[in-house]
């Protein structure tokens, strides 16, 4: 399943599987969370079922932090801990794998480094950690990370692999009225107008101590472990940027394609909508609709469930319309839909579906919009089957077995539930409330925020330059 494959992408999966104990099974190892006389959070989560040690280093910014002309940022920042890293890209964001011992991790709300090796090597690692995130670091790469993104920038077609993310991006800020992207991909100026001034001030506040999460995970001597990350972190200060900063004033940008759409190409859907309609040189065509709301923590695990429901694995509703070769509306390449939650803080939200298909002569992106259009307004009129939602629950638990398997990938989930929830069982909560949810829960929110007046739309179709 394509989101079991994003997962494995996401962990350091070790060569030699070994479980870990989790929620599911009934005895998750209970993490420890320190912070540093300097701000930083320290999180150790001991595990001696394998001879591991996991050293991730996160920060709390992300593309979604980035100031006006300093777009790519995150990017570059991750970058550098990984040089010469091929790249994934995964629902919550895009992994740089640099190997069997390191990736990076960029998302909206986060950047991360994900370092993989044993006890012996860990003062090695936790050296290599303490640098993640410094104005040193990224200026010494700042040339070879700025050539490689003006190649990237000035190839022929937008990456297949990056479509999806061109396509999440645009209808985040586009629902939220940002139409600064925020993205490495989908701005002409993007990484290749960013100056070494605006890309130190990004990592400034990205390595910060108040902004860094450090989590080591495995075989290891906590008292040991704690002497050397208070060595390598706590001595750290948030880096000062030469020159008045003061004065870099962000600029918005605004997209000339926004519009409220009542005539043209996608004006058959039930009522006019906010939409933005883009030309790439692309080789598919793709849709994604998105509905925008204030994070309501009582709905997010029904709301995960809806998305399961209606695109999020084989069996969901749009994925058998779209992809089932015996449909007489195959099309797609892709199909899904998810949840992107606001961070701990607090704020915007988006239920976002996303599809992808090929050119046809036959049909159009614009009628592929209608028909999903037609499948929500039956989750909101009929009641949700209860083996459709037992089906759509079994899913997640075998997400949440594979996201949990290693040592690496507990460390992981229990992080990524920290910098999103601020809590420490985070992650385990929110399967426990998605297993509670019922079929009444489902229609109920598909009613309450699958809404038009949070609704927004973009398509992207191909251009040749």
């Amino acid at each position: 399943m394509q989101k079991l494959a994003v997962i494995l992408l996401i962990s350091l999966v070790l060569v030699v599987p070994v479980r870990t104990r989790t929620l599911v099974d009934g005895n998750t190892p209970a993490p420890v969370k320190t912070i540093l006389e300097n701000g930083t959070t320290v999180i150790l989560i001991e595990d001696h079922s394998a001879p591991v040690i996991s050293c991730q280093v996160y920060s709390r910014l992300g593309t979604g932090d980035e100031l006006f002309d300093a777009q790519g940022s995150a990017f570059l920042a991750a970058y550098a801990n990984v040089p010469g890293a091929s790249q994934y890209n995964t629902d919550g964001g895009i992994v740089l794998d640099g190997g069997d011992e390191a990736r990076s991790i960029i998302s909206r709300d986060f950047v991360g480094l994900l370092l993989r090796g044993s006890m012996d090597k860990f003062d090695s690692m936790i050296e290599r950690a303490s640098k993640f995130a410094t104005i040193s670091q990224v200026r010494t790469e700042f040339p070879t990370l700025k050539k490689i993104a003006t190649m990237r920038e000035s190839t022929n077609l937008v990456p297949d692999e990056t479509l999806r993310t061109v396509a999440i991006n645009q209808i985040y800020n586009t629902a939220f009225r940002d139409q600064h992207a925020r993205s490495f991909w989908n701005d002409e100026e993007g990484v290749t107008s960013l100056n070494e001034t605006a890309l130190a001030e990004f990592v400034s506040r990205a390595g910060s101590p108040d902004n860094l999460v450090v989590v080591i995970a495995g075989d290891f001597e906590p008292d040991y472990v704690n002497i050397v990350v208070k060595r390598w972190f706590g001595h750290r200060h948030a880096e000062k940027i030469p020159g008045d900063q003061a004065a870099r004033v962000p600029t918005v940008k605004v997209t000339s394609g926004m519009r409220e759409n009542t005539t043209g190409p996608g004006a058959n859907v039930q009522n006019p909508l906010k939409r933005l309609d883009i030309k790439l040189p692309t080789r598919d065509e793709a849709l994604s609709i998105g509905y925008k709301f204030q994070i309501d923590n009582s709905d997010l695990a029904s709301l995960k469930l809806l998305g399961i429901i209606l695109g999020g694995e084989k069996s969901s509703r749009l994925q058998i319309r779209f992809m089932d070769r015996a449909s007489h509306d195959y099309r797609a390449n892709v199909v899904d839909a998810s949840l992107e939650a606001a961070k701990a803080s607090g704020g915007n939200s988006l239920f976002s579906i996303y599809l992808e298909e090929p050119p046809s002569p036959f049909y159009s992106i614009w009628q592929s919009e209608t028909f999903i259009s037609d499948e929500i307004t039956k989750l909101k009129q009929s009641a949700i089957d209860e083996q459709e939602l037992t089906t759509a629950k079994r899913f997640l638990t075998a997400q949440y077995r594979e996201q949990n398997d290693t040592i690496d990938g507990r460390a992981f989930v229990i992080a990524r539930g920290f910098l999103s929830t601020g809590d420490l069982s985070g992650a385990d909560d929110a399967m426990r409330a998605m297993l509670a949810v019922t079929a009444a829960d489902i229609r109920r929110v598909a009613n309450k925020y699958l809404v038009d007046d949070n609704r927004t739309a973009v398509t992207i179709v191909p251009v040749r330059r």
